[in-house]
């Protein structure tokens, strides 16, 4: 007897449930094979876009399906009611998100839009998929309110919307292909055209150009034979021209070699002329260095010896001889700010002048400069009013201290009675009295202003201020000492060394102000320094 086979009913169950699934996906397999079958035998773009919406409708349902595709950078669209259009853009958010990605999506939504009557289908589908050949986006089918059945077909059907993208793309190719070709006929036909035309005309042109040249050839001979004879004449007056000039060209030639010699002359002496001022240069420095170093050392030695003995570190010194070693100790600082004052100078004229650009807060600065003054303040009873404010600054610290002690100084020199002042500000509009900035880089602009209410200048004599060794006429002028190279160092300082402007404004009688102008940040190669 045969074996028997027991089977459980679950066991069963998936059996049969799994052959009825297996029979489902053969009939999607022979339907997909179907429309690919239909849609191959389709031809032409018009006629393959009809055969695929009809056959979708027959096979996969819906309310509608949209096929949008390319041809030649135009959009197009057909629809299954056999609407067709071409739009300047998609309107379409599920169709634009499709040509973006190349991805297909699938949206869920009432199956209302089904029109199914029947109740117990809650769900319908909306599939959007993009027809792709490789990379290439040949269209975007969308097919609307799908029934819940379709959904298994789902996945069958890439092999024919893969298939269904590459018979468009060949119809597209076809049809653009043809009409290239109808353009590119009739355009060489209209070319033919014209050149008919213009070859007719151009016949005709070369007709009346041939009279007109038989015509014109007869009289040019005419007129040439006759030029010729004028010509023969003009040859022996040109001659005779000729022979005269040749000898004044001898004359001018001999003329122009003794020029010649005279310029080789006049070289060779600058060039020696050149040689002596290089040499001046050079002793000029070491005439430099050498009061910079044989000068100030002996200074400094008679100022630092003088103040031990004052201070009476090697014993003690009665009033008179304090009141000497003052009188030394004074006259030995102005005479060393006098030879660093004349050293400086030379080293700018010479441009040799050595710079230290650094970043450092412009309070801290004008505070310190102050403390330089703030002895003969008190001595003279001035009073002293500040209005500075912080602000990072990248400049030569060193020579702007230079510039500041010294307006200060004059400042306190020529005020006998009343305030002096020091104010420090933003300037947005550039150098002071239209002065140009060296560095020509900077964005923004600072104004250190000095004040008095010393003597006052003139107006005549402002412009004289900045000159070399110019001490003006005041009553103040024996007491005060000074050799004139203050205020032409500080301006010599300000203009090719920090990029700036200096200004002066003065009352006579009411007071003196002092404008230093310089950039917020200045950069080594933008200075006239070559230090």
């Amino acid at each position: 007897m045969p074996e028997t086979v027991t089977i459980s009913a679950g066991k069963l169950t998936y059996l049969e449930e799994r052959a009825r699934i297996l029979a489902q996906e053969k009939s999607y397999l022979q339907m997909v094979m179907r429309l690919i079958s239909r849609v191959s035998e389709a031809s032409g773009v018009e006629d393959t876009v009809d055969c695929i919406m009809r056959n979708i409708l027959d096979v996969i349902g819906g309310v509608n399906i949209i096929l949008y595709y390319w041809i030649d950078g135009d959009i197009f669209s057909a629809d299954v009611y056999g609407t067709k259009e071409k739009h300047d853009a998609i309107d379409d958010d599920l169709v634009l998100k499709v040509q973006t990605t190349r991805e297909p999506i699938e949206v869920e939504h009432d199956s209302s839009d089904t029109r199914m009557i029947l109740p117990v289908i809650s769900n319908a589908y909306t599939w959007v998929y993009p027809l792709l050949v490789g990379n290439d986006l040949v269209g975007v089918l969308k097919m609307e309110s799908l029934h819940i059945s379709m959904r298994r077909l789902y996945e069958q059907l890439p092999t024919f919307f893969n298939f269904t993208a590459l018979v468009l793309k060949n119809e597209f190719f076809g049809q653009s292909r043809l009409k290239l070709a109808n353009d590119q006929l009739s355009k060489i036909n209209d070319e033919l055209e014209e050149e008919i035309k213009a070859r007719k005309l151009a016949e005709e042109e070369l007709k009346q150009s041939r009279d007109d040249l038989e015509y014109q050839v007869s009289e040019r001979t005419a007129e040439l034979e006759a030029q010729h004879v004028r010509q023969e004449e003009q040859i022996r007056q040109r001659t005779a021209e000729l022979l005269e000039r040749g000898s004044e060209l001898q004359g001018n030639q001999q003329a122009l070699m003794n020029i010649v010699d005279d310029l080789n002359q006049k070289t060779d002496e600058l060039e020696q002329a050149n040689a002596k001022l290089m040499e001046l240069d050079r002793l000029k420095s070491m005439f430099i260095a050498s009061m910079s170093h044989e000068l100030r050392t002996p200074l400094n030695s008679i100022i630092g010896f003088s103040s031990i003995i004052r201070d009476e570190w090697l014993g003690p010194v009665n009033l008179e001889q304090k009141e000497n070693l003052d009188t030394i100790q004074r006259s030995g600082k102005h005479l060393l700010s006098l030879i660093n004052d004349v050293i400086d100078v030379s080293k700018i004229e010479a441009g040799r002048i050595e710079t230290c650009f650094e970043e450092f807060d412009l309070y801290d600065l004008l505070t310190e400069a102050v403390r330089y003054v703030e002895k003969d303040l008190k001595d003279k009873g001035l009073e002293l009013h500040l209005d500075i404010n912080h602000h990072a600054v990248f400049t030569d610290k060193r020579r702007l201290m230079q510039c500041v002690i010294n307006l200060l100084s004059n400042a306190v020199k020529f005020t006998e009675h009343g305030t002096v002042s020091v104010v420090s500000a933003m300037n947005d509009s550039g150098p002071c009295a239209g002065g140009r900035s060296q560095s020509g880089t900077a964005a923004s602009w600072i104004d250190i202003a000095i004040g008095d209410t010393g003597i006052g200048i003139t107006s005549e004599d402002v412009p004289r201020l900045f000159e070399p060794f110019v001490r003006l006429e005041s009553p103040m002028k024996v007491i005060v000492p000074g050799t004139g190279l203050g205020l032409y160092l500080t301006k010599k300082l300000v203009v090719e060394v920090l990029g700036g402007d200096i200004l002066c404004k003065s009352t006579i009688g009411v007071g003196s102000t002092f404008i230093l102008t310089f950039p917020e940040r200045v950069y080594e190669k933008s200075t006239g320094s070559r230090g």
